[in-house]
């Protein structure tokens, strides 16, 4: 396949090219813009959250000392100092929260970061059926360019899904092994309670607050990336596009012989490949969604 990046001259200083291409790239910066938004603030809502529980129980172990003042494990919380130090963190965490959860709520950059990018992704292939009808236009020359540009594009395609659906699986793979350590530790926990040991008790006790608490933060991420999700649709999507490489000598054969409805015929078909994965990554946070597109996948198959 081509490794061409750039349409023919022709096709590049065409206004039919120039203003879609425009168009694509400005969605293309408000949803990078929305994206890095939307995961900066739930990463910082997440974090913040766990942290104010994390003091919260922090705190209350200390008030437990002051009825037992014999336990090892809440004498140092329920010194003064230890006590203003939580309550000013628990205090500082909830604020940052809940500054979070009002500018996610108020400018919904969720919502903002999916229209653009199915725009972007809508304009993208409309630019890439705009090349192989400029350059065909222009005539047999500039027609096998433009279809260079088109096998580039598709390998870049391929490209993108391979490298997303592997870093949603390694993301997926991380959050399940850290969350069965915090399920096995809490385990653990459970099991040492009864040990007379000040050592093991104030593990446990640590443990006993940490823990669930880093859990929820854990699978709270992974509900707002949609990790497992996206590895999913992105995987099939892959898989259907390197089925359609084995199409790519009739695409050619279409450029050689000058053949535009040959030639749309194979860039049809990427891009109905390519509308399902972006349909799926449309209904990624929303319940069922996903289902849906499965059982119709499957009817379509």
């Amino acid at each position: 396949m081509s490794s061409t990046t750039e349409p023919p001259a022709s096709v590049a200083r065409d206004i039919r090219y120039t203003r879609v291409y425009r168009v694509r790239e400005s969605f293309a910066r408000d949803a990078r813009v929305a994206q890095k938004q939307y995961l900066r603030l739930t990463r910082a809502f997440i974090v913040t959250t766990a942290l104010a529980a994390i003091t919260g129980g922090l705190l209350l172990y200390g008030l437990e000392a002051e009825e037992d003042p014999g336990r090892p494990v809440v004498s140092l919380l329920a010194a003064q100092g230890i006590q203003l130090s939580l309550v000013v963190l628990e205090a500082l965490c909830l604020a940052v929260a809940g500054y979070c959860g009002y500018v996610l709520g108020e400018l919904d950059p969720r919502s903002r970061w999916k229209t653009r990018r199915l725009k972007t992704e809508e304009y993208r292939l409309l630019l890439a059926s705009r090349v192989l009808e400029l350059g065909h236009a222009a005539g047999p020359e500039d027609f096998c360019s433009a279809g260079d540009w088109f096998l580039a594009f598709f390998e870049g395609q391929l490209g993108y899904l391979e490298d997303s659906k592997d870093r949603h699986h390694r993301t997926v793979s991380t959050l399940i092994i850290f969350s069965g350590l915090l399920a096995g530790l809490l385990a653990l926990a459970t099991a040492l309670t009864g040990f007379d040991n000040s050592v093991v008790v104030v593990a446990v006790a640590l443990l006993g607050v940490v823990a669930p608490a880093i859990a929820s933060a854990l699978r709270s991420w992974g509900e707002a990336t949609a990790s497992k999700r996206r590895a999913k649709f992105h995987e099939e999507s892959w898989l259907q596009l390197m089925e359609l490489s084995d199409r790519v000598p009739a695409f050619e054969a279409a450029l050689a012989g000058h053949d535009l409805d040959g030639a749309q015929r194979f860039a049809n078909q990427v891009f109905r490949v390519l509308r399902r994965d972006h349909e799926g990554f449309a209904s990624m946070f929303e319940d069922g969604k996903l289902d849906e597109l499965d059982s119709e996948r499957a009817d379509e198959e």
